[in-house]
This record gives structure tokens, sequence and C-alpha cells, in this order.
């Protein structure tokens, strides 16, 4: 829904106190004019104007205060935040839902990204979740089973002190089952059936030891859950 107007509204009528300043500054610059005409006439005869003054009339002397006059005006107005054409536009904006599934089975110790594959995917996330606004975000943690750490929230700060607390001792198992993850993640999303904008963030080293995974991925997809999959390691 929008409504325009073509109405001239002021955006900052509260500076109207700036007016007085204004007023000072157009007699200030009135009163230098008229006191250095006084000071020529008393100083230099009108015959020898020209020889001592060639560069000076009266008529120039005029434009030029004028021309401060109207630049003083417009530096006011502008002040004021004079505005038209105005068109007002309610967005409905509808936010998402981000899940970030965390891997911490025992090979995210690794240290081939430094300090270790862990600690390097908890900055990352940080930095996401400087770039979100709107967005309810949760955190999901799996290796061989998988639990909700935080549950979807718009309260970031809380999600960090989860997220801080995250190690690979929080889940006790060596292997890692990304269907397990899939799985949860369903689970949570199926929670907030009225959100449209379901996104999960899988963060895994890659080694999968379910056998259900394919199957979960199908049945991912079917939920409508857009999945974004990153993989933390080096290339070996």
């Amino acid at each position: 829904m929008q409504h325009e107007t073509t109405s001239l509204i002021w955006g900052a009528l509260d500076r109207l106190w700036y007016a007085p300043f204004f007023i000072a500054a157009g007699v200030l610059l009135a009163w230098t004019l008229f006191t250095y005409r006084r000071r020529i006439k008393l100083l230099v005869h009108h015959t020898h104007l020209r020889l001592l003054l060639p560069g000076y009339t009266l008529t120039r002397g005029v434009v030029r205060l004028l021309l401060q006059f109207v630049a003083l005006a417009s530096i006011f107005v502008a002040l004021l935040q004079p505005q038209w054409g105005k068109k007002e536009v309610v967005v409905e904006q509808e936010g998402r839902d981000v899940l970030i599934a965390l891997d911490i089975s025992r090979s995210m110790q690794a240290q081939d990204i430094k300090p270790d594959r862990l600690s390097f995917v908890k900055l990352k996330i940080r930095k996401l979740l400087q770039k979100m606004s709107f967005e309810r975000v949760g955190l999901l943690l799996f290796s061989g089973g998988a639990f909700v750490q935080c549950p979807l929230t718009a309260d970031y700060k809380t999600f960090l002190m989860y997220l801080d607390h995250v190690s690979t001792e929080s889940v006790s198992s060596g292997t890692t089952s990304i269907g397990a993850a899939l799985n949860k993640a369903i689970e949570v999303f199926n929670r907030s059936k009225k959100r449209k904008n379901k996104l999960l963030l899988l963060i895994t080293d890659g080694e999968d030891f379910a056998s259900d995974t394919k199957k979960m991925v199908s049945k991912v997809k079917k939920e409508g859950v857009t999945v974004f999959a990153w993989g933390v390691g080096s290339e070996q």
C-alpha cells in the first residue's frame, strides 16, 4: 500500500530557532556595506572616486549584498528540509529463520585451519551475525547425534553466548551423522510452520558416517528448507 502527495512539507521545523542568527547575519552584511559606503564618502571626494577606487561602484556592492542575502536564505531553507512529492510505502517484510547446524565431531579439532577448525568456524559465524538484521537465528550441534544448542531467536547476544560455550566435548561422539542434523533441523522448522523462509547453514568437515543422509536430503527439499553446505578444512 502506498500514498502519494505533492504538497510541500518541512522535515525539520524544529530548526526554526536558527532564524535569528540568519537575520543577524543579514543585518551585519547590510551594515558592513553601509559603513563601507559612508567611509568612502568621508575619505574620498566623488570626483576622485574612479581614480582612487577604479573597481568600486555602488551597484556592484548592492548586487553582491543581494546575492549574499539569497545565499543565507537558501541555507536556512535547506536546514528546514523542504520535501514534496512524498511517497509513503508500507512494505511487509517477512523475517527469515536461519538455523546453523555445526559439526562438533572430534575431527573439528584439526589444526589445518588456524587455530583449529571449530574456532575458525565460530569466528566466521560471529561475522555472519553482524550482517543480519531481521532474521531469527538458531544453533544446532551434531556429531553422531544432534541437539538444539540455541532455539531460533532474534536475540543475537543470547545466541553468541551459546556459541561461545560450544566445544567438541558438547556431544560425546567421534563420528558424524549429517542425516541426524538434517532430521533435527526439520523438527525445529516445523515448530514455526508460518515462517516461509527456512534456511539451514550446514557446517561440517565432510566426514559422514550415516547411512540415511540421501533420504534426509530428499525430505529436507520436500519441507521447503534451503540448505547451504559449508565445508571446513584444507584441500587435503
